[in-house]
């Protein structure tokens, strides 16, 4: 998916990589939008969902796929890190309800993670 770049990039991968499919959204919709259009169109049976930013550090991207290839999960992620290294809230603890979007609020979010660790819930890994 192309969210309205002003470079070469679809020369580029088009070239590398001829049996890709290139969908121009013909501006920049956001991320999630331009993700949703992808998966409309795909054909395969996993979709990598990926961000012109990536650093794929200590071959993450192909631990993750194989695991989500030998498990039974539907969907996976990576840790995703701050600048200063820090991680950043790229999944929720497994709750369910309301309490999921609660998380990324800054003192409530805090304060909920506390007592999600302190009664013994724990995120997938």
């Amino acid at each position: 998916m192309d969210n309205d770049s002003a470079d070469n990039s679809k020369e580029l991968i088009m070239t590398s990589h001829p049996f890709v499919r290139w969908v121009d959204m013909g501006y920049n919709s956001g991320f999630a939008r331009a993700n949703n259009a992808g998966i409309k169109v795909s054909k395969g049976e996993i979709v990598l969902l990926l961000n012109s930013d990536t650093l794929n550090e200590n071959n993450a991207i192909h631990n993750c796929f194989t695991r989500l290839e030998n498990d039974s999960f539907v969907a996976c992620g990576v840790q995703l890190l701050n600048v200063d290294r820090t991680p950043q809230i790229s999944g929720n603890y497994v709750l369910r309800g309301g309490l999921n979007y609660l998380m990324a609020l800054p003192y409530i979010g805090r304060m909920i993670r506390r007592i999600a660790i302190s009664s013994g819930v724990k995120k997938q890994i």
